[in-house]
């Protein structure tokens, strides 16, 4: 899953690169399920085995309860046991999340949700796919330029079909 995940970093970063867009377009989280195990030390020895670059990816950990609340609640990701013990579940699931929070995700035909299976390729490249047509949708909160611009340009049109009126009126009386 980090090998997949950091090839998706890497072609996420190379986008950006050619675009000459910062590359925090996309942020990634890695959630340990094993805090115990996974300390500060443990999760930064493990970003540099695999190259993280840690401006857009980050390696998080905290208390068991949190991170299966937040996976169960906010994600939707159902978990298989609902006690939080040893055997809490490690999940192959990468998550979507645009920046309003909304967990995004793709539909099969029967408009049945699919999820992105880190460890599935065909799922990787949907993902990939998915990530791209996200940065593409437009932000309904943004108001595009017609919207800020359109007061000015009607204006300043009237103003001119005035002054051609006028200069029509004055210049056109002396001609005759």
């Amino acid at each position: 899953m980090t090998r997949n995940m950091k090839k998706l970093q890497n072609t996420v970063k190379k986008a950006n690169d050619i675009n000459g867009k910062k590359t925090e377009l996309v942020q990634f989280i890695s959630f340990s399920m094993d805090p115990e195990r996974d300390s500060v030390a443990a999760l930064k020895k493990w970003a540099d085995r695999f190259q993280i670059d840690p401006s857009n990816w980050w390696l998080l950990t905290g208390d068991k309860q949190v991170i299966y609340d937040l996976s169960l609640k906010h994600m939707n990701l159902a978990i298989q046991d609902p006690k939080i013990d040893s055997a809490f579940p490690h999940s192959d699931i990468f998550v979507l999340i645009d920046k309003k929070g909304v967990v995004r995700v793709r539909r099969d035909k029967n408009g049945n949700p699919t999820l992105y299976h880190g460890l599935d390729s065909v799922a990787m490249t949907n993902l990939a796919e998915d990530i791209v047509l996200l940065s593409l949708e437009k932000d309904r909160a943004k108001k595009s330029f017609m919207a800020t611009e359109l007061p000015t340009i009607v204006t300043a049109m009237l103003i001119t079909a005035v002054a051609v009126i006028i200069f029509l009126l004055i210049f056109g009386k002396k001609s005759k």
